[in-house]
């Protein structure tokens, strides 16, 4: 015969695979758990007689065990479908639960109430566009992302050193020759070395420019000089005059055989 004293005893001082224990209180785990509370009331383990309403698909159930079936563990807990309007539904809860505790009848018909609660919340969500759907992440899955999540952030400090080694290496002229190297991060380096030279000769065309801008403001430039014809041509025939040698006239006497004259020419 089962005994629930003796079995609540084992599982409240012992160990129970559904126990989760919090410094406030402790809670149950147990699927079949009517309050989810940890204590000897309310554990399914350790009452023979016991109710709970669970919610599969969208349907709710009644769950209920009696003491008659404990010798068979596979037939010990029955299945009964509620459905209609929540009058029915407390009638058949009451109708069910006649031979049971008070306690299961109200906490069973108070789990109905939630339950249709959230499956209304529910199904007005899916059926409003604005609203995102969410969905709850596995602790598993969390720690599973956590873990490639870091993984990659090590690879990426990692592969950001290389890079940074090997460009200081690339500056100071360290590979004369082709090195077994990562294909993709020594081109990514070659990229990001040809970048700054673009950079330095930018800046230094830039700077010409504007030594070229100082010097043209240092100096000034006139209005072109508009003169007339008579003064560029005295100015050309000055000029000539003054480049021109000086020459002297030849001194030629002429004899004639009538009486002498002398001709200065």
């Amino acid at each position: 015969m089962q005994s629930d004293d003796v079995i609540w005893q084992v599982i409240n001082n012992g160990f129970c695979s559904f126990k989760v224990t919090t410094l406030a209180s402790a809670f149950c785990r147990n699927e079949n758990n009517v309050t989810g509370l940890c204590n000897k009331q309310s554990c399914p383990l350790a009452n023979s007689r016991y109710a709970t309403i669970r919610e599969i698909n969208g349907v709710c159930y009644l769950y209920k065990k009696v003491v008659e079936r404990a010798h068979l563990p596979a037939r010990m807990w029955e299945k009964i479908k509620l459905k209609g309007n929540a009058g029915q539904v407390e009638e058949k809860i009451q109708k069910e639960l006649e031979y049971m505790p008070e306690f299961f009848k109200a906490k069973c018909k108070a789990r109905y109430t939630r339950i249709q609660e959230y499956l209304r919340r529910t199904d007005r969500l899916k059926n409003d566009p604005n609203q995102p759907i969410l969905s709850a992440k596995k602790s598993k899955v969390i720690k599973r992302e956590m873990k490639r999540e870091n993984r990659a952030k090590q690879v990426a400090l990692i592969e950001n050193a290389i890079e940074k080694e090997l460009l200081d290496r690339l500056q100071k002229g360290v590979y004369g020759d082709i090195y077994n190297l990562p294909q993709k991060t020594f081109e990514t380096v070659l990229e990001k070395h040809g970048q700054q030279q673009e950079m330095e000769s930018d800046v230094e065309y830039v700077e010409g420019e504007e030594e070229l801008e100082e010097l043209d403001s240092d100096v000034e430039y006139l209005e072109e000089f508009e003169a007339s014809d008579d003064e560029l041509v005295q100015d050309l025939e000055d000029i000539v005059v003054s480049r021109a040698p000086s020459r002297r006239k030849a001194h030629v006497e002429i004899e004639y055989e009538g009486p002498s004259k002398e001709l200065t020419k």
